[in-house]
C-alpha cells in the first residue's frame, strides 16, 4: 500500500511535492497514527485507536497501558505479533513508547512513537 508522508506532527511534507511512502515504513505510519488517536475519537472507525483510561492521568498502570497499546497495534491486520514494549514518561508529560513488533511471518521491526503529547 502507498500513503502519503507524515512528519513527526503529523503533518504533510514536502520536497517540490508530496513524499510518499509504502510496505514497512507505511505500516509504522499507520501504528503511530492509531497509537495517538484516542479510542472512538475518530467518527469514521470509532473501534480504531488507543484505550487511554490506563495510559495517562492518576490510573496509569505500566502493565494496563502496556496491554492497551498492544491491542491498538493488533488493530492492523498487517501486525502479526507484538514482541516487545518500554514505556518512558517523559518530563514534559509524554509517553514514549517504544514498540517491536511482526509484520508477516520474517519481519520484525521496532519504532518509538510519542503516545501521548
Amino acid at each position: 500500500m502507498i500513503d502519503i508522508a507524515l512528519d513527526s506532527n503529523a503533518d504533510l511534507t514536502f520536497i517540490d511535492d508530496l513524499k510518499l511512502i509504502s510496505e514497512l515504513e507505511e505500516i509504522k505510519q499507520a501504528v503511530g497514527i492509531t497509537l495517538r488517536t484516542k479510542l472512538g475519537e475518530f467518527f469514521a472507525a470509532p473501534e480504531s485507536g488507543l484505550d487511554w483510561e490506563y495510559v495517562i492521568g492518576k490510573d496509569y498502570n505500566q502493565q494496563y497501558a502496556a496491554a492497551a497499546i498492544t491491542d491498538a497495534i493488533q488493530q492492523d491486520q498487517r501486525v502479526v505479533s507484538v514482541n516487545d514494549i518500554s514505556l518512558n514518561k517523559s518530563s514534559n508529560r509524554k509517553l514514549i513508547a517504544t514498540v517491536s513488533f511482526m509484520v508477516d511471518q520474517d519481519v520484525q521491526t521496532t519504532m518509538e512513537v510519542a503516545v501521548i503529547a
